[in-house]
């Protein structure tokens, strides 16, 4: 069963997303997890990407864009979401933090689901969705909220 765990964030701003994100992938990649990490665009790949490399400054996290390096997949990978869309398949399917804001289609073969809650209502009210879809799917619900 799949367990999908959603942060909540009071008063987030993007970034914040990205730097929860990337004390996500520290913690699992410390507890020797492989990951995906699902980004909206390019744009947020390449953010979390750079982040990678510079944070935590006390360690280096083995990651890639997907696509880059070797066709095994790295730890951690970054993939976004039309590559998802357009029948990319996730290979690091014990975790994957989704930062799309989408419902991830397919999460039966995916150990947990990391989503997170925007602060915007209109994200708010679609992050709900998702959380019921899950809900009903027979997924395992976990909510948490964050202080930034």
């Amino acid at each position: 069963m799949t367990k999908v765990v959603f942060y909540q964030l009071e008063d987030a701003s993007s970034q914040d997303y990205v730097d929860i994100a990337v004390q996500l992938v520290a913690k699992a990649y410390n507890g020797k997890s492989y990951l995906t990490v699902v980004c909206t665009d390019d744009t947020q790949a390449e953010t979390i990407d750079e982040t990678l490399w510079e944070k935590p400054a006390d360690q280096f996290i083995a990651h890639n864009l997907y696509g880059e390096g070797d066709d095994k997949p790295a730890p951690v990978e970054i993939l976004t979401l039309d590559k998802l869309k357009s029948g990319t398949r996730i290979r690091n399917k014990r975790l994957v933090i989704n930062l799309s804001f989408e419902y991830l289609d397919n999460f039966q073969s995916l150990g947990e689901i990391f989503d997170f809650v925007p602060v915007d209502e209109e994200q708010k009210s679609a992050a709900r969705k998702r959380y019921a879809s899950y809900k009903q799917a027979g997924c395992e619900m976990v909510f948490e909220k964050l202080s930034a």
